[in-house]
């Protein structure tokens, strides 16, 4: 076994490639990031099958190739909350879990808008096991480095795209 590429902080385990997943909320875990101590909201997902990825340069016809051995990997999603920013991302996103039969989303702007009970919302998405769908893609820093993102999809979002 090559181990000249271990650091201290590898994990041991491959990136989820970059894709589509269909997933269920598994964690949500209220903290601070280790550097700033800002605080920081993590969501962890469990893929619950294979998932797919798109070419999407081709828009005319969409074509999806499967992806295997990724179901129950993990998948994490942070929002760092040090300005309207971060807690823009997280409204967002949790605008886009919806409702399985009605496509609508299971957060109202009322529920979104206190605070207080967001723990407790997301906690029950957890024990739920509410599904998202949850695409990973290549992005490009500032200073040209490649790197990855998590988007969250809403169920209307993957239909339309022939997912469900």
């Amino acid at each position: 076994t090559d181990l000249s590429n271990v650091s201290a902080s590898s994990t041991g385990y491959d990136d989820v490639p970059f894709g589509y997943y269909k997933t269920m909320f598994s964690g949500v875990k209220f903290g601070k990031t280790k550097t700033t101590q800002a605080p920081m909201i993590s969501i962890t997902f469990q893929v619950l099958e294979d998932g797919y990825k798109l070419d999407e340069n081709n828009t005319s016809n969409i074509n999806f190739e499967r992806i295997g051995g990724v179901a129950k990997r993990l998948i994490f999603k942070n929002y760092v909350l040090t300005d309207s920013k971060g807690l823009k991302n997280l409204v967002s996103d949790l605008k886009k879990v919806e409702d399985p039969m009605s496509g609508e989303p299971l957060l109202t702007d009322e529920d979104l808008a206190d605070s207080k009970h967001l723990q407790a919302f997301m906690n029950l998405f957890v024990e739920s096991n509410v599904t998202m769908w949850v695409r990973i893609r290549e992005t490009t820093k500032k200073d040209g480095t490649k790197g990855s993102w998590t988007d969250l999809i809403p169920n209307s979002t993957a239909q339309s795209l022939g997912l469900i």
